[in-house]
């Protein structure tokens, strides 16, 4: 959750998560917004997760929705610029983050314009750290699954082979990976 609210109301105490040791080593809020998100604009969030009290150890890895981007996502807020992601991007490193992590979206794998679109402001930048998690795997045919998941992992080797991909929750490939947030390269 990207919303400190409502991890509140999951009993989600990521405030003591982060602020006392022996919870975590990292956290990533899925700030999945565009800055003109009415319900939470990505400012606001951004700097609800900064503010929050984190101890040293405790890294800030900052969750972004490639699949969102040129969308319309959110009632069109996505549309209404082409830099979203990149911006984000900016607005992460300026406030101190630890790095981002990018969710692409299974249900629609890297197109030619992501990958455009990764290779010339994503991994052109120095960002900390960059990983890629695959997300919604469960909303496809169970025997395309671990054909998509090549399709993203080779996209991305070809782009930058450094770029860790990993799959989220619950799936087990061609590849042997268990299921939970595992690497698969």
């Amino acid at each position: 959750q990207g919303n400190l609210d409502n991890n509140e109301k999951i009993n989600a105490d990521v405030l003591t998560w982060c602020a006392q040791s022996g919870y975590i080593d990292y956290i990533c809020p899925q700030l999945y917004y565009s800055f003109e998100n009415e319900a939470l604009p990505f400012e606001e969030a951004l700097q609800q997760w900064n503010a929050m009290e984190r101890l040293d150890s405790v890294k800030l890895y900052i969750g972004l929705a490639v699949y969102k981007a040129g969308t319309d996502a959110d009632n069109g807020t996505w549309l209404n610029t082409d830099d979203t992601i990149a911006r984000q991007i900016e607005r992460a490193e300026e406030t101190g983050a630890d790095g981002v992590i990018i969710a692409v979206s299974a249900r629609t794998p890297v197109s030619g314009t992501e990958r455009k679109w990764i290779q010339s402001r994503l991994l052109a930048r120095e960002v900390p750290r960059i990983m890629v998690v695959i997300t919604k795997l469960d909303q496809i045919e169970e025997e395309s699954r671990a054909r998509v998941v090549a399709h993203i992992r080779d996209k991305v080797r070809e782009i930058s082979p450094a770029v860790e991909v990993y799959v989220a929750h619950g799936w087990s490939g061609e590849e042997g990976v268990p299921g939970g947030r595992e690497q698969i390269i």
